[in-house]
């Protein structure tokens, strides 16, 4: 028998999706975290305005999750995306109490 696990097939670590997987699982579990703390009247939406969205009758919440090393400034691309983001959820939902948080890890 063979000893497989020094046989492992190389390839350009460039193209391995570390990174985007692990901001999948980053994503995932703070929408499964958000999901646990819903109250009676909330609903959560999945890949709604951002990448989760708890809404109940007084306020939407808009939540935008960046499994990220990097440091972020008011500059950081993610974050001036994120805040564009945000303008067009307040600008489109008029008439409800509107908030956003990021999550970044």
């Amino acid at each position: 028998m063979h000893d497989l696990e020094n046989t492992a097939v190389t390839g350009d670590p460039q193209r391995q999706a570390t990174d985007t997987i692990r901001g999948f699982v980053h994503q995932f579990w703070h929408t499964v975290h958000a999901w646990l703390d819903l109250a009676s009247d909330d609903v959560l939406f999945v890949e709604g305005a951002e990448d989760f969205d708890v809404v109940s009758e007084s306020e939407a919440v808009v939540n935008q999750v960046k499994a990220t090393t990097a440091n972020l400034t008011l500059r950081s691309p993610d974050v001036t995306q994120a805040i564009k983001n945000f303008w067009e959820v307040l600008e489109g939902n008029e008439g409800r109490k509107r908030r956003t948080s990021c999550f970044s890890g």
